[in-house]
């Protein structure tokens, strides 16, 4: 079973200032959807990139000492909201730490099976 909660959590946001990209962490009142014994969490940031219920949002997967962050969202481009989610799981490596290669050749295949189903 799964409980949904609010949490402080911090992340790292980005802006461009002078045509640099300056990162800062942000702590935040976040949605979490927790498993019962606390060992799966799915955090959802908000974004202002879109409307309040279909994204695109940012999202941290958090399961024993496996985090990453990936972004989802339920639209077609700017138009059509639809029931199914696109999911990325390492939008843009040099601002989101996503599942990354490295992080898939220490889990293995099954292992991020596994996380990917609990996603």
């Amino acid at each position: 079973m799964f409980q949904f909660r609010r949490e402080w959590h911090s992340h790292t946001d980005w802006s461009i200032e002078n045509g640099q990209i300056k990162t800062m962490e942000v702590t935040l009142d976040a949605e979490v959807l927790s498993r019962d014994d606390g060992f799966i969490k799915l955090i959802r940031f908000r974004t202002l990139l879109g409307p309040a219920d279909d994204g695109p949002d940012r999202y941290r997967y958090v399961e024993g000492d496996i985090s990453f962050d990936f972004s989802a969202e339920r639209r077609v481009g700017t138009g059509l909201m639809t029931d199914t989610w696109e999911v990325r799981l390492d939008p843009n490596p040099r601002r989101i730490a996503g599942l990354s290669s490295e992080l898939r050749s220490r889990l293995g295949p099954a292992r991020c099976s596994e996380v990917l189903g609990n996603i």
